[in-house]
């Protein structure tokens, strides 16, 4: 898109202008850049565009870095985090516990869902040799072949990939994720293509049949719980939803 102020082009994930230093969304009351307007001015209007920046899926350490490299004091960048309504983990790497528990929700998914098939085509195979006088036989070598070594493993794979490839890369999100609140980005911050979400997860499941699943203890001990499968990849998984605050208010009157 381009400034509506200076006409330059402005990034996607840009949060400023990068010619004339101003929010690159125009507001009602006017822009307010490093150099103009008083300083609570500045705080609220970075305020608001923090929470546009995150229900965009920004990171909050993409907002910071860029605004503080647009000239922004970082008291004023600071303050405008430290909002307590902004005070949650949005934006942020999620840790192991919340994509295990998602991971966990997506794999029994899976496995009602394929079971939930398999007594469809069952019952259909039963049907068709009813009515139809079908030969069961028939589909008695293609169960031997899927049941067969090496084949049992490439059909889970495949069906793997094929799910987590597609709906991280289409909507950011597998079921499991969506549940928790996650999604997975690209390490600025922005969305991922359906290339890269198979590319991510062809190397996840090979990782975990190479390591037996160990591989995911990376995401535990690395600091910004990125696996391997997400440093190769270029992704990480974030947080998209607000946690309560449980920070206790006083109100008036009450004893201290």
């Amino acid at each position: 898109m381009r400034c509506p102020h200076c006409g330059a082009v402005v990034g996607d994930n840009e949060i400023t202008c990068p010619s004339c230093n101003q929010l690159r969304e125009k507001r009602a009351s006017g822009w307010t850049t490093p150099s103009t307007g008083s300083e609570q001015e500045a705080q609220q209007q970075l305020g608001d565009y923090v929470k546009r920046a995150r229900a965009a899926h920004i990171s909050d350490q993409t907002i910071r870095e860029q605004l503080l490299a647009r000239g922004w004091s970082a008291q004023i960048v600071d303050n405008c985090f430290a909002v307590p309504e902004l005070t949650h983990e949005l934006g942020t790497n999620a840790g192991f516990w919340p994509r295990f528990a998602a991971f966990f929700i997506d794999i029994v998914l899976l496995c009602v869902a394929l079971l939930v098939m398999m007594v469809f085509f069952e019952l259909g195979i039963g049907f068709a040799s009813v009515f139809w006088g079908l030969d069961e036989s028939l589909f008695d070598n293609l169960f031997s072949l899927i049941e067969a070594p090496g084949w049992n493993e490439m059909f889970s794979f495949t069906i793997l990939v094929t799910y987590f490839g597609i709906m991280n890369g289409s909507y950011g999100a597998t079921l499991g994720k969506m549940a928790l609140g996650l999604r997975v980005v690209s390490v600025t911050g922005s969305r991922i293509s359906v290339g890269d979400g198979l590319k991510r997860a062809a190397v996840q499941f090979l990782l975990h049949s190479f390591t037996f699943g160990l591989f995911y203890i990376t995401v535990a001990i690395n600091k910004e719980h990125r696996g391997w499968h997400d440093r190769i990849a270029g992704t990480r998984v974030i947080h998209t939803k607000r946690r309560p605050n449980t920070s206790t208010t006083k109100r008036p009157g009450t004893a201290i």
